[in-house]
């Protein structure tokens, strides 16, 4: 899995690659949480290039959605 991240101001692209499992759902929540502590309001999130997404993966982005 791959996270690549654009800031700009008060906004963020995120970029995913790869296989978004357990593991990587939790990497993926701990780089929003930066993001949003970081004074970014509004993130984009490209999942273009996911190949798997696990239902714990599903769960963190239905959270973070709602955030």
């Amino acid at each position: 899995m791959k996270i690549d991240v654009t800031r700009e101001t008060g906004s963020a692209r995120v970029q995913l690659e790869g296989r978004l499992d357990r593991e990587w759902a939790e990497h993926l929540s701990h780089t929003l949480e930066d993001l949003v502590h970081g004074g970014v309001r509004s993130v984009t999130l490209d999942c273009s290039g996911v190949t798997y997404v696990s239902s714990a993966a599903t769960r963190v982005l239905t959270r973070w959605r709602e955030e």
